[in-house]
């Protein structure tokens, strides 16, 4: 949720500084899904970090795609 902040705050965006600024946030909040995965190869044993580090990129894609739906049902309807 921290992270949407700085993308919603894109579109008032007026100077290449503020964008550069911006992008440096997202990417930092974007950088999470990396350490996550650091993280669960390093708690689990090898015989199981495999599959404990796809579940975890199934629920964060998860959650991408339904928030994906979810945003562009709730905002359609209001373009038209």
């Amino acid at each position: 949720v921290v992270g949407a902040i700085p993308v919603m705050a894109t579109g008032l965006v007026n100077t290449a500084a503020e964008l550069y600024i911006l992008r440096l946030i997202t990417g930092v909040a974007g950088a999470s899904f990396v350490v996550t995965q650091y993280w669960t190869s390093c708690m689990f044993t090898r015989e199981i970090a495999g599959t404990a580090n796809s579940l975890v990129a199934g629920w964060g894609n998860l959650g991408g795609g339904l928030t994906q739906i979810v945003m562009g049902s709730a905002l359609f309807p209001l373009f038209k």
